[in-house]
């Protein structure tokens, strides 16, 4: 970190927002992993983090930056969480974190600037494929949102997996087969977005090619599907059976 640019933060002192050799400041120990700083003139004592990214931040600095890169380059909150062991609640906080820092930083740095030509690569971003072309998936994240990346295991490895365990089990009645093929894509975070989504279409779709039509309304189905992501996030978790006879009962109107 460089510290020429940290200041004394006691607005009543008479260094305060002078930087470098002005600044007068020295190491007064370290607090939570970050260090802190003393001002020789007034003895306000404050973080080197002030007014970075880093500032209030509990995780480790490392661990923060491998997840702040991952969402950069467009990973899930739930993907960038499991691969690199923390809450999804806690990188999900990061987010706007950097983002306000990010905002700050550019609107201090691009001032005043005078430009006679401006490249525009960026807008590659929104114009790289036409709409006739987007396949069905690609319009469902234009609409819904979501990520790109495949899932856990990849999308194919994944839904065949998710097919093999509700076919290596044994279920009582169509509903418990229907509710299987629901619970087991959206444990298995088979795809990178739209598990819950694939998951409930799975289970109307098996339902009505076994002469079943469940007269659900979307707005009820979508708040199941919640619940089941909530309650196959618990902890302890629930067993996946215990998941399956759950939805199955709801499919059933039991």
């Amino acid at each position: 970190m460089d510290l020429t640019t940290c200041s004394c933060r006691n607005r009543q002192c008479d260094r305060y927002g002078l930087t470098g050799g002005q600044a007068r400041l020295v190491h007064a120990g370290w607090r939570h992993g970050a260090l802190r700083l003393e001002c020789v003139d007034c003895r306000h004592r404050f973080s080197a983090r002030v007014g970075t990214a880093y500032a209030g931040l509990r995780s480790p600095e490392l661990i923060f930056q491998d997840g702040v890169r991952q969402l950069a380059e467009g990973a899930s909150i739930r993907a960038t969480a499991r691969n690199i062991g923390c809450d999804k609640d806690t990188v999900a906080q990061w987010l706007p974190r950097v983002g306000r820092h990010c905002q700050r930083l550019l609107d201090y740095c691009l001032r005043d600037l005078h430009l006679t030509e401006c490249q525009l690569d960026e807008l590659w971003t929104f114009v790289y494929k036409k709409e006739k072309h987007l396949t069905a998936f690609e319009k469902m994240l234009g609409r819904y949102g979501g990520s790109s990346l495949p899932g856990h295991r990849g999308e194919l490895e994944g839904a065949t997996a998710a097919v093999l365990a509700v076919e290596n089990a044994y279920y009582g009645d169509v509903f418990e087969f229907a509710a299987a093929y629901a619970v087991y894509i959206v444990l298995g975070h088979v795809f990178g977005a739209g598990n819950k989504r694939t998951g409930s279409a799975a289970a109307l779709v098996f339902l009505h090619l076994n002469g079943v039509d469940v007269d659900r309304r979307p707005a009820e189905l979508l708040d199941r599907m919640l619940e089941l992501q909530k309650r196959a996030e618990a902890t302890p978790p629930p067993s996946a059976s215990d998941l399956v006879s759950w939805f199955a009962g709801w499919l059933g109107g039991r």
